[in-house]
């Protein structure tokens, strides 16, 4: 069990967590710039000191403020790939991934690279690899070393499109295999969900949700949260089914209960009209589209009014709209699902 419960300051920011990751599962953390990210990883590593609390590996004590104990990062068996690799730029990938291992652990650099299927650049420099071979020879070099701990930061951040889903297969396949502790950072909610067995949320250098991409999806806990799975959320008090949100305005929902609430409405779920609408929808609200957003697969428009909400509607769909419409926006009770906040 790797266990932690630290502060941490950088540069005038404040970190507090408290966090158990087991073997047999890869964290995800998720959360917006300036959350406190890449300085839980750098704790952890022991690149910065931390305030206060401790770090606890495998039964091992790591870090202690108050015993006064500190392993420095070389002693801590940690395998680090950050956003953009570092790679030496003047060593060839093969003495790049050997770097500072002891001769007899050298021959396990070019076992990784030809794990890989980075053998054919093994004598090549880093100045001659795209993005995802950047990735995957850092992956490599920290992987040679035999880590007990395995952190990576933002992996597929310098990769481009084209390459990104190979590339995401290759690290899931071997992370899967790995026998470390593993803590993936990302800001992709679609590498949380690839990669994580658990995903936890940290806002303003705290955590603030833990669970699976489902359960981040049905139970939302913050703004943050929801955009990432991308629904629709509220915040109210419940009475009878009728929720009433911060601005006074109300939803009418088949699942809240009473008191102070969250829900979430899909927006799949809202309906458009250029019209009042007729028939079954108990939520209606009239309303302006604020924006619209294209995607590959779906129209993404963003409608201002009593209730804020966003839409997605079809390609087809999308053409009968324009930013700068007055339009109706429609939502059964049944899609409005409320839980307690």
């Amino acid at each position: 069990m790797l266990t932690c419960d630290l502060t941490a300051r950088r540069n005038g920011f404040r970190l507090e967590v408290a966090l158990d990751v087991d073997l047999d599962e890869l964290v995800a953390i998720v959360g917006p710039n300036g959350a406190g990210k890449t300085t839980l990883l750098r704790a952890l590593a022991g690149l910065d000191p931390i305030s206060g609390g401790s770090v606890r590996v495998g039964g091992l004590l790591w870090e202690d403020v108050q015993l006064g104990i500190r392993l420095p990062p070389e002693k801590r068996g940690v395998g680090y790939v950050p956003q953009a690799g570092l790679l030496f730029p003047h060593l060839s990938v093969l003495d790049n991934v050997s770097f500072g291992l002891e001769a007899p652990s050298r021959s396990m650099a070019t076992e990784w690279l030809a794990r890989l299927g980075l053998e054919d650049l093994a004598h090549a420099m880093p100045d001659q690899l795209s993005g995802g071979q950047m990735q995957l020879v850092s992956f490599a070099r920290a992987q040679a070393r035999q880590p007990t701990l395995f952190l990576l930061d933002e992996p597929l951040a310098s990769v481009d499109a084209a390459n990104r889903a190979a590339v995401r297969r290759i690290l899931r396949r071997e992370l899967s295999a790995s026998p470390a502790y593993r803590i993936l950072v990302t800001h992709d909610p679609l590498e949380a969900a690839a990669f994580a067995d658990r995903i936890v949320v940290l806002e303003a250098g705290r955590i603030i949700q833990t669970g699976s991409i489902d359960d981040l999806r049905s139970h939302p806990r913050s703004n943050y949260v929801a955009e990432l799975v991308g629904v629709n959320f509220f915040s109210g008090e419940a009475d009878s089914g009728v929720i009433t949100v911060d601005s006074g305005a109300t939803l009418i929902s088949a699942s809240a209960p009473d008191g102070p609430v969250l829900a979430t409405v899909h927006p799949r779920a809202v309906s458009l009209y250029t019209a009042q609408p007729s028939g079954s929808p108990r939520n209606v609200w009239f309303g302006t589209i604020a924006a619209i957003e294209p995607s590959l697969d779906q129209v993404r428009i963003h409608v201002t009014g009593p209730i804020d909400l966003v839409a997605e509607v079809t390609h087809a769909g999308g053409q009968a709209f324009s930013e700068g419409d007055a339009v109706w926006s429609a939502v059964k009770a049944t899609e409005v699902i409320g839980y307690p906040r």
